[in-house]
């Protein structure tokens, strides 16, 4: 594996276990386990190399970080959204924009913290 896909796969692999333990914890009672994990990695599945690969890098660094993981939460809280709403969920927007904002802010920062280790 090259050196930026071996970093990308272990950036993605830490992603997998912080975030989709967060969005299970957070839609248990809306949306049943056996749903909740398949739809967590669907959603970084998705929206993981996109940001690694395809949003253009520009400086400063914060700014091109905040806005690609803007992009980010709100396409996988639209994704949360949706599905929470297939199965009558209140408040499925509002539900799946916060759900998709603290799993992807707890991996963001966990991953900022361990670059900086």
């Amino acid at each position: 594996m090259s050196p930026p896909v071996e970093s990308w796969a272990r950036a993605f692999l830490a992603t997998q276990v912080i975030e989709v333990p967060v969005v299970v914890g957070w839609l248990r009672g809306k949306v049943p386990v056996r749903e909740a994990v398949p739809l967590a990695i669907l959603a970084s599945t998705l929206t993981h190399p996109l940001l690694w690969y395809a949003w253009p890098t520009f400086q400063p660094y914060w700014l091109w970080l905040g806005t690609g993981e803007a992009l980010v939460w709100t396409a996988e809280g639209l994704l949360y959204a949706a599905w929470l709403h297939r199965r009558g969920a209140p408040r499925p927007l509002l539900t799946g924009v916060l759900v998709s904002c603290l799993a992807n802010a707890s991996s963001m920062l966990t991953g900022l913290l361990v670059a900086r280790g």
